[in-house]
């Protein structure tokens, strides 16, 4: 059935019936809600392992919170206000330590079963004990026998089984330390609230809601929203009698539902969610009477124990939505960190693009300075070495042909070795400098066959000029030959003719001989112009053989993606679950 509450405005609270939840959905679409709600619980569970690990334990007990047919009840409040008081109340037997000083130090839970048991759960170990009031008080109780102070932080809780229909089945009743007591027991009245679906705050008529556990309901409301709680108030009276309890609801009710009103405004409370039921713990556990407000807490109590009523339902879900956000504002912050680290990233990257570029230029300046020297090295060693050929040719080696072009570019060629030397070693000492990679073997020797004149022609010409026959010298030897007869004359005209043609060929070869060396000086000025156009490859090799041992940092944007990845993720579930929450406020 739907819920039936109390709220602060009635003005009877423990003698009326309680009231349904300001609600308008049918229980079939309660059903439906919830059915979806447990369906997009995969999502929160993917979203737990790969966005939030430091929150998958509050994740895991929301999701099998909202998967659980199991509703917990949890009855917290200041210490002494009556909480164990009110649960044994509840149970119809005095199961649990109640005393003038704080008993409870350890959570206990109880279920209904087949039988009467209890199982105390320590950091360390798991045993069995006898389910009687003494055996569990001495492990629950704060204040020995003597009133010394014991520590029961060891354990973790006690669990109780108790044979018969309290609790119902499908019902935990969870009796928690009470606060303000020490700060151990504060975590565990905590922990308490975190594991329940319905925080039962006991508060009493004497100090009914201090500024301690307004603080406390404040945090508690922020993590599971403003339908996870439900006051008691538990009465005090002059005297246990239905007299004394019907002046407690006619004169002091209406002050302390005011004092309720005003700290609900401090949390937010919208109007109609502040439920409250008014009981007197003491009285009904020294009586049996259906009076002193039992009627109306085992009513609620019974109410709030379905897993499918909306409290319930919108309490897990409002976890579960509490859960999101906190995870959808680490995103947040995760990748806010990461822009920065980016927009760091990306200034470290400019300043290396510029100190690399500046480098680079610092680089290129010297190889260029090197490659000047270099050529202006080549260019001595060619002149002089081009010159001394040249003018080291005599006319006796003198002769026809390609030789003296072949010689000519050989001894060029030779030339240019030591700078090709003293400049590769150069660029050698320049990529130590500059943090570049060394030449290799075979880069050395394509840059020295940059460093050398191209071939150059020598042209070696046959004179144009005729040379003699010797006929005209031969007329005159005959002539000369004359008066010994034609013996003579033969003999005179063939020295004639010998004599006149050796002379021409002499003349020729001599002028032959000299055009050849012209042409070797010219082509040796050739050499020392062709050695400038050496610049440009010789620049371009060196860059492209010694690239700096620098790599550039490059942006990873890799983990700035993942993480703007799970933001959307987060965004996108935790709208799926609002959706969910705000379909339950109808």
């Amino acid at each position: 059935m739907l819920t039936q509450t109390v709220s602060v405005e009635t003005s009877e609270v423990s003698q009326s019936p309680l009231l349904r939840s300001h609600t308008r959905l049918t229980e079939s679409e309660i059903r439906l809600l919830l059915k979806e709600s447990r369906a997009a619980l995969s999502l929160c569970q993917r979203l737990a392992e790969s966005v939030a690990p430091q929150l998958a334990n509050e994740f895991d007990v929301a999701k099998r919170q909202l998967e659980s047919d199991t509703v917990g009840l949890v009855f917290g409040g200041y210490f002494k206000s009556g909480k164990s008081s009110t649960l044994n109340a509840a149970l119809r037997r005095n199961l649990l330590s109640i005393g003038s000083l704080p008993e409870t130090g350890a959570i206990c839970q109880i279920e209904g079963g087949a039988a009467d048991r209890a199982m105390v759960v320590t950091t360390s170990a798991r045993f069995e004990i006898s389910c009687e009031p003494e055996s569990i008080q001495q492990y629950t109780t704060l204040v020995d026998a003597l009133g010394r102070r014991r520590d029961t932080r060891g354990v973790c809780r006690i669990e109780i089984t108790l044979q018969g229909s309290v609790p119902p089945k499908g019902q935990r009743w969870v009796d928690s330390p009470g606060i303000q007591d020490t700060e151990a027991m504060d975590d565990c009245a905590r922990r308490a609230a975190s594991e329940g679906d319905q925080l039962f705050w006991v508060f009493n008529s004497k100090q009914p809601i201090a500024s301690t556990e307004r603080a406390f309901l404040a945090e508690h409301f922020a993590k599971y929203g403003h339908d996870s709680v439900v006051f008691v108030l538990n009465s005090f009276l002059s005297e246990d009698t239905p007299e004394a309890w019907e002046r407690f609801q006619q004169r002091e009710l209406k002050v302390i539902q005011t004092r309720l009103s005003e700290a609900a405004a401090d949390w937010n409370l919208p109007a109609g969610k502040l439920q409250l039921v008014a009981l007197s713990a003491r009285a009904l556990t020294t009586q049996s009477s259906q009076e002193y407000g039992r009627a109306n807490l085992e009513a609620l109590m019974r109410d709030l124990g379905q897993p499918n009523h909306i409290r319930i339902l919108r309490t897990r879900l409002f976890r579960l939505l509490a859960l999101l956000t906190s995870v959808e504002a680490v995103c947040e912050d995760d990748l806010h960190k990461k822009q920065q680290a980016r927009a760091r990233q990306q200034q470290q990257i400019e300043a290396a693009q510029r100190e690399a570029a500046r480098q680079q230029t610092l680089f290129e300046e010297d190889v260029r300075s090197a490659i000047r020297r270099a050529i202006s090295q080549a260019k001595i060693n060619v002149l002089n070495e081009g010159t001394q050929a040249t003018n080291s040719l005599l006319q006796a080696d003198f002769t026809y042909g390609d030789t003296h072009g072949d010689n000519l570019n050989q001894t060029l060629r030779t030339a240019c070795a030591s700078a090709q030397k003293a400049f590769s070693d150069e660029i050698a000492q320049l990529c130590n400098k500059h943090n570049r990679m060394v030449l290799t073997p075979s880069s050395f020797r394509e840059l020295q066959s940059k460093l050398v004149p191209r071939r150059v022609s020598v042209d070696t010409p046959y004179s144009t000029r005729q040379a003699s026959d010797g006929t005209k010298e031969a007329v005159i030897g005959g002539a000369l030959g004359a008066p010994l007869g034609f013996f003579g004359i033969a003999v005179g005209a063939a020295i004639g003719k010998w004599l006149g043609s050796n002379d021409g060929e002499v003349a020729a070869r001599a002028a032959d001989y000299n055009s050849t060396k012209a042409n070797m000086h010219a082509a040796t000025q050739k050499a020392l112009t062709d050695l400038d156009r050496c610049e440009p490859p010789l620049f371009g090799d060196v860059m492209t053989f010694c690239p700096s041992k620098d790599s550039l940092p490059v942006l990873d944007d890799t983990a700035y993606h993942l993480v703007e990845t799970r933001l959307q993720m987060a965004q996108q579930v935790r709208r799926v679950f609002l959706d969910l929450y705000q379909r339950s406020q109808a």
